[in-house]
C-alpha cells in the first residue's frame, strides 16, 4: 500500500476512520494525530556461565500503542458515548484506520491500521477568557497492534 516518492509527503492531509462510523461524518474530523509509534521493551540478558560479563539485548514485550487524535470542539459525542462504555466496562473494540494522502488528496500514499482499539482518555483544552483560540478536545487510544501498509 505504501507509495514510493522521491520526496517526503507532507503530513497535512489525512484521513481518521473507525469501524462503525462514517469517515466522512463530523466525528472523524481530526486536525492533528500522534503516536503512531512501535515500541519493543529491550532486555539485557547475560547467561550465567558465561565468561564475559557483557549482556546481549534481546526483544521483550511490545508496548501497546498510544495514540492521540486531536480535533476542535464541534458538540458532537460519538467519542464520548465511545469513551463512556469504557468507563462502563462495556469494552467496545473498534479498528482505526489512518490513512496519508497524496499531493492530489485523492490517492493514499500510506496508511496505519489500530487494531482493537480502546478509548482511555478525552481532555478538552483549558477555557481562558483571555485568549481567542478554538476549544481542542483530544482522544487517547491504546489499541492491541499497529501496522503500517
Amino acid at each position: 500500500m505504501a507509495i514510493l516518492s522521491e520526496h517526503p509527503y507532507g503530513g497535512f492531509d489525512f484521513l481518521v476512520s473507525f469501524d462503525g462510523l462514517d469517515p466522512a461524518g463530523p466525528a472523524a474530523g481530526f486536525s492533528r494525530v500522534t503516536g503512531l509509534d512501535r515500541r519493543v521493551a529491550m532486555i539485557p540478558y547475560r547467561a550465567g556461565n558465561a565468561r564475559s560479563r557483557a549482556s546481549v539485548l534481546v526483544p521483550g514485550l511490545v508496548a501497546p500503542p498510544q495514540v492521540v487524535l486531536q480535533r476542535g470542539l464541534i458538540g458532537e459525542l460519538t467519542l464520548h458515548e465511545w469513551l463512556a462504555s469504557a468507563v462502563a466496562g462495556r469494552a467496545d473494540r473498534r479498528d482505526v484506520t489512518i490513512e496519508l494522502l497524496g499531493e492530489d488528496r485523492e490517492q493514499t500514499v500510506h496508511r496505519w491500521r489500530l487494531r482493537n482499539a480502546l478509548p482511555t482518555e478525552l481532555c478538552t483544552s483549558p477555557l481562558d477568557a483571555r485568549h481567542s483560540e478554538v476549544v481542542v478536545e483530544s482522544l487517547t487510544l491504546v489499541a492491541e497492534d499497529l501496522h503500517a501498509e
